[in-house]
């Protein structure tokens, strides 16, 4: 694979001249970008030696210059192009000058937040340029095996050890993206004063998603447990991005799932059967057995109308999404 050859190439720093990095994981996209910098130029050169091209309306005759030009300290140069337009003259010079690049030059293409159209003719003679000449890099998210090292690991560096059962409550109820969970790591870290992370400092530090938390409430509801229902709403009412429509969207799909989970179980079907027919991640299959016992079509309806008149409700502006949520808590309870 492309990433076992970068990986090999920064190791042993036998660099090519043009790298291309895209794919759909930002922060490894970067992280990578950071290494392959480390590998081209030395710290104490990179504040002469490392170009970030960020004029998109560069000029070929300008980018060339940049690229020809004589490093100032080390001998070595490296040029960072981020987001540039497909049809941009720097793009458009690469792809017809990518084997003239100067020994010593190690350039980096990153495709951050564009992406581009691999159908059209330039994209493909781009890549393929790149491809005879450099690395082209397609990095995506962890799978979810590599992504429980990677938490685990970012906590020992931290000082800190965790068990597998914590590594997953986190992944199961906070955003995977890795920014957003490498600042909860971060934040778990500086909170905890155990050597040992806990569920119970998860609970206390960590954002949990709309999903998760519409999750607990969904649960809570169906086990009669109002009060553990009304804390989940109250803390995400607290937050500034609250939205009354998006909790009861969140809430009616949890215990719409909950049902098809009992459907499912109920006609002999076991977990992964479950997951694999429902659509439903594996962890919310297995966390809701239990629960879904206590739901059936014919209270899934109830419950369903409920939901409707609640966004109803909450769409007309006339009552406080408090009321709203606390209303459609009790209504619920009542007829299970």
């Amino acid at each position: 694979m492309d990433s076992d050859i970068l990986t090999q190439q920064l190791k042993n720093g036998l660099l090519k001249k043009i790298y291309f990095f895209y794919g759909e994981c930002l922060y490894l996209k970067r992280f990578y970008a950071a290494k392959l910098q480390e590998a081209a130029v030395s710290a104490e050169d990179s504040l002469t030696d490392v170009i970030l091209c960020e004029d998109k309306n560069m000029t070929a005759h300008d980018f060339g210059d940049l690229c020809f030009s004589v490093s100032l300290q080390s001998g070595n140069k490296f040029v960072i192009i981020k987001d540039f337009p497909l049809s941009s003259d720097v793009i458009t010079y690469l792809t017809d000058n990518a084997e003239s690049i100067p020994d010593g030059t190690t350039i980096c293409i990153i495709c951050e937040q564009i992406k581009y159209d691999a159908r059209t003719k330039a994209y493909k003679a781009f890549f393929d340029t790149v491809k005879s000449t450099g690395l082209t890099v397609e990095i995506n998210n962890l799978d979810r095996p590599t992504l429980e090292k990677w938490v685990a690991q970012n906590l020992r560096k931290s000082g800190k050890s965790i068990s597998s059962g914590t590594v997953q409550y986190i992944l199961n109820n906070i955003d995977n993206e890795m920014y957003s969970l490498k600042n909860e790591l971060d934040k778990l870290a500086a909170y905890s004063k155990n050597p040992v992370i806990t569920e119970k400092d998860v609970d206390a530090v960590c954002t949990f998603t709309l999903e998760s938390n519409s999750f607990l409430i969904g649960t809570a509801i169906i086990e009669k447990k109002p009060d553990k229902a009304l804390k989940v709403i109250n803390d995400l009412m607290k937050q500034s991005d609250f939205d009354v429509n998006m909790v009861l969207g969140g809430i009616y799909k949890t215990l719409l799932n909950i049902c098809k989970i009992n459907i499912l179980a109920n006609k002999g079907y076991s977990q992964g059967e479950i997951a694999k027919l429902s659509g439903i991640k594996d962890f919310v299959v297995r966390n809701s057995m239990n629960t879904a016992r206590f739901l059936n079509a014919a209270k899934t309806k109830k419950i369903a109308d409920i939901c409707i008149n609640a966004d109803k409700q909450a769409k007309s502006y006339s009552v406080p999404p408090e009321e709203i949520l606390t209303k459609l808590v009790a209504e619920c309870i009542c007829i299970l």
